[in-house]
């Protein structure tokens, strides 16, 4: 057995995920309370994180992608092995320990962020709470500043990712991603995405946080971010959880923060997976049987950012949502957001480019500029994106 498999083995518990039972279009039909008892898992033990976060130690198997259909649902505190409590602010859970993290759930289990009733009636149900990425309404429209790599056979990407705090309408979402996409332009298209974001109306604050997505259908009826339905597995041990805001962010002129965020095609038990690394650290991974065309490689990625606008806002300081830094792309480092040392790679790990294009709906809103710096390998091929927004209509007609 090679290092590599072994180090999956290890890391998944040799666990694959069970039959999809609730999809997401079914999720979104639930009442508000219901969706809450079936989208947190079982906890062996529940903390509130320096963050503020409320986060469920959940046992591995137990995770909403992994667990049978009647699985209880609830906090596990019968079968605990290590003894449920809440624990306070400035408390650490019992047995944990680590760097990185100010508390650390205990071994053999993931970390989950607590779904709670608010968050959910913010969005006013649960079929908009999951809706995020979903067609847009008559009401809605997404902006993009996106760079496109199109070529078949594509099995892993990465990029270092500039992390800010855009200033985001308290309707609107700001992000800056990757995406793996298949069926580009067909009502079957399918995605797997991973980035930072900040969405107000989800998350309750405007901070920016760590984000997964997906979809097989085009954002139609499946897909969803996070863990908020089946789908994405995490990793056992992993260092960070799904919706964790990240504390460090870069300031105009001065420090700047950046992530590594790559996706890789891996092999468990004889499937391909998509697993999710920050940095050198395995978040989970998308199992390949959520898709048909995507399961077994990509032929377009993209990188860049994305910003959903209200239309009812146009015209009032409310459509001033930032994309990236806030900043236009050609004011360049410490100003603009970037995405450095961006790679792909084929099948046989071999480090390829192919033909790129640029997506930019509205220049005079967010823009995009590239650059190869062949000289420091710490950049090579990068971007810088984003933009102010306004209250000029252009932005959004």
């Amino acid at each position: 057995m090679t290092f590599r498999m072994l180090h999956l083995v290890l890391t998944y518990v040799l666990c694959m995920p069970f039959v999809i039972l609730v999809s997401p279009a079914e999720l979104g039909q639930m009442s508000i309370h219901n969706y809450i008892n079936y989208v947190n898992p079982p906890a062996v033990h529940k903390y509130k994180h320096a963050n503020g976060d409320s986060i469920l130690c959940v046992k591995f198997t137990d995770q909403i992608s992994l667990r049978p259909e009647k699985q209880q649902y609830g906090y596990d505190k019968k079968n605990s092995n290590i003894g449920w409590r809440d624990t306070q602010a400035g408390e650490s859970p019992p047995n944990i320990s680590g760097s990185g993290f100010e508390k650390r759930c205990p071994e053999g289990t993931v970390s989950v962020r607590e779904i709670k009733h608010e968050h959910v009636k913010r969005a006013g149900s649960v079929n908009m709470f999951l809706r995020r990425k979903m067609v847009e309404s008559s009401n809605q429209v997404h902006d993009y500043a996106v760079l496109q790599y199109s070529s078949d056979g594509i099995y892993s990407a990465q990029g270092r990712f500039n992390i800010w705090e855009p200033y985001v309408a308290p309707n609107d979402f700001s992000l800056g991603q990757i995406w793996l996409v298949q069926d580009q332009r067909l009502p079957t298209r399918q995605t797997i995405e991973a980035g930072w974001e900040v969405y107000p109306a989800h998350y309750g604050d405007s901070r920016p946080r760590l984000f997964v997505y997906w979809t097989n259908d085009d954002y139609k009826s499946t897909g969803c971010r996070n863990a908020e339905c089946p789908g994405f597995v995490l990793s056992n041990g992993a260092q960070n959880y799904l919706g964790q805001p990240i504390d460090q962010v870069s300031e105009d002129g001065k420090d700047q923060i950046d992530k590594l965020i790559s996706i890789k095609r891996e092999i468990l038990q004889g499937e391909a997976i998509w697993s999710l690394y920050i940095e050198d650290n395995v978040v989970g991974y998308w199992p390949g049987s959520l898709f048909s065309s995507l399961a077994e490689s990509t032929n377009v990625v993209q990188y860049g950012g994305e910003v959903l606008h209200s239309t009812n806002d146009i015209g009032t300081p409310f459509s001033k949502t930032h994309m990236g830094s806030g900043h236009f792309s050609q004011e360049g480092f410490s100003k603009a957001a970037y995405i450095r040392d961006i790679q792909m790679h084929n099948s046989n790990n071999a480090l390829v480019y192919p033909q790129e294009s640029i997506i930019v709906g509205k220049p005079l809103c967010y823009n995009l500029t590239l650059g190869i710096d062949n000289t420091n390998s710490e950049w090579g091929h990068y971007m810088f994106f984003g933009g102010p927004g306004g209250d000029n209509p252009s932005c959004l007609n």
